[in-house]
């Protein structure tokens, strides 16, 4: 049984290659999430991440031996070397997707300087904070209150 692997994604061809799987997942994080923005908005973000270059960008797409696409990250340079993921996506296929991904993410922020990972959430279940604190290592820095006025 071959590995997964991770192909990263670099040009437009390829995020257009790759739309039917960053869509599905744009749409069902969405759901997820209460997000109302369209699908069409995620192409834009993507198209823009991929404009940042190289160096200050990483979108990758786990698939299996046979490439199965199992999930995707997307990660875009914030403020202070701060390496974001701005967006996250397993199809539930593989159990070891959120983690390859993180990890990939993770291995190309360090080799490209950066000194912290982030991720943000308006809808954080207490088992994906969980996991995410204690599977892939990640620290709380700040709670943010809010109320509708």
């Amino acid at each position: 049984m071959k590995p997964n692997r991770a192909i990263v994604i670099h040009t437009i061809k390829q995020v257009i290659r790759w739309w039917p799987l960053f869509s599905e997942g744009y749409a069902y994080n969405s759901k997820v999430l209460g997000r109302v923005e369209p699908t069409e908005d995620f192409l834009k973000i993507l198209l823009h991440v991929v404009d940042k270059g190289e160096e200050k960008s990483f979108i990758a797409v786990l698939v299996s031996g046979t490439g199965d696409p199992y999930g995707f990250i997307v990660c875009s340079e914030s403020s202070d070397r701060r390496l974001s993921i701005v967006e996250l996506f397993s199809n539930k296929k593989c159990p070891s997707t959120t983690l390859e991904l993180v990890s990939e993410a993770q291995a190309w922020g360090r080799s490209q300087g950066f000194k912290t990972l982030t991720i943000k959430s308006t809808r954080f279940s207490h088992s994906a904070s969980r996991f995410f604190k204690k599977q892939l290592g990640f620290d709380s820095e700040a709670i943010i209150l809010s109320k509708k006025i």
